[in-house]
């Protein structure tokens, strides 16, 4: 959108004719009724109308036109500034969230070593403790069966 006028709209390379005599070349602009007009139209129709030739005509409403885009040009830079911000805080939000998961995993497989090592421990235990359960039992079958065969 930046860039003059003139370079958003071609130079008019065509001869115009008035919409009301199609044989007569327009090189009148109304101003007031916003149409290209002949010669012959002023008398008849455009005569107490404001015109002008087409070319100044023209230039008047280029100004116009780049008048009322400097407005706009410079909406464009705030959105473009404000687009930009936002794409920094995509990318820091994304860069966060890349370090959080990593943190998050991290934790997890401390927290899933210790608990492999709890179980390891506790299985231990178990294992301990029921064997040595199974001892006593088996001494004290032992010791019902000696008083039962005696």
């Amino acid at each position: 959108m930046t860039g003059d006028v003139t370079t958003l709209v071609p130079p008019l390379k065509k001869t115009l004719f008035c919409a009301t005599h199609p044989s007569k070349k327009a090189k009148l602009y109304c101003e007031t009724c916003d149409e290209l007009i002949c010669r012959d139209c002023i008398v008849r129709v455009h005569r107490d109308h404001q015109y002008d030739l087409v070319p100044e005509s023209f230039a008047k409403q280029e100004k116009v036109i780049v008048d009322s885009l400097k407005p706009v040009e410079e909406q464009i830079a705030t959105l473009e500034r404000a687009v930009e911000s936002v794409d920094t805080r995509c990318a820091a939000v994304v860069e966060q969230k890349t370090a959080v998961v990593a943190e998050i995993r991290t934790a997890m497989a401390h927290l899933r070593q210790a608990l492999e090592a709890r179980e390891t421990e506790l299985v231990g235990q178990a294992e301990q403790t029921a064997q040595q359960k199974l001892k006593t039992l088996a001494a004290q079958r032992d010791g019902l069966n000696c008083n039962w065969a005696s």
